[in-house]
């Protein structure tokens, strides 16, 4: 069976510009052709109703680095009721392409499915603490800031952030420690409690470890003189040694 064509979606981004060159370099060493798409500007319908790129190619599997939660704001701004059906367009010649036209259509194939939305997104951890609490590897976290998070301090997170925007670190005297900006302000937040990083050589450090196929697959490290990890953040060196 032949491999289907992958367009790799990606917004335009100097960051999701490195990604996206990634993972074409990975996708075509798996055997797969592959094209970068930078916004949505080139994509169309043909005269048949289906979605195309500026080759003409039919669009029918995509990768993409743009969020659902993108997505879901697309629908939130053009349904009237929450529990409005989905407002794909049909492929008429003269209607502009939005990402959910593209990421919603039945005939797509997105590689990061849409159920990911679920863990992915941090409104799902205080349900995790009270199915697990006092898990070694989870942190409580709540919709509120309650007695303990008081006491711990605490950090205030949009439950579909990205890149370290829109935190807050509040210490248990009620002192902000570190604040950052972004585009998040709207959403609703989590509070979780406060778990500084490690600080090595004058920047606070993060571990990132990456799982394939359920195994692991790599280990980066991100490093900051502030205590909020962002996508400005550096790459720090790494080398694994044997013991």
């Amino acid at each position: 069976m032949p491999r289907p064509f992958v367009h790799i979606m990606q917004d335009k981004d100097i960051e999701e510009n490195y990604h996206a060159q990634f993972m074409e370099q990975a996708l075509q060493q798996a055997g797969f052709e592959t094209r970068i798409l930078r916004g949505l500007e080139e994509l169309r319908w043909d005269a048949a109703g289906q979605l195309i790129d500026g080759e003409g190619r039919q669009v029918n599997c995509v990768w993409k680095t743009w969020a659902w939660e993108t997505a879901f704001d697309q629908i939130r701004e053009v349904s009237d009721r929450e529990f409005a059906a989905v407002p794909i367009r049909t492929g008429h010649p003269q209607n502009e392409v939005r990402l959910i036209d593209v990421l919603l259509r039945p005939e797509v194939l997105v590689f990061e499915p849409l159920w990911t939305v679920i863990p992915g997104n941090k409104a799902i951890l205080p349900i995790l603490w009270s199915l697990f609490p006092h898990h070694r590897y989870l942190l409580d976290t709540d919709f509120t800031v309650n007695d303990e998070l008081v006491k711990t301090g605490y950090a205030v997170k949009p439950i579909a952030g990205r890149c370290g925007s829109n935190i807050d670190l509040v210490s248990h005297h009620e002192e902000v420690l570190d604040q950052t900006s972004g585009k998040f302000a709207e959403q609703k937040n989590i509070y979780q409690q406060l778990w500084c990083l490690p600080k090595v050589d004058g920047k606070y450090i993060q571990v990132c470890t990456f799982t394939v196929g359920g195994n692991y697959g790599g280990t980066c490290l991100r490093g900051d003189e502030s205590l909020v990890i962002k996508k400005e953040s550096d790459i720090e060196p790494l080398i694994v040694v044997k013991e």
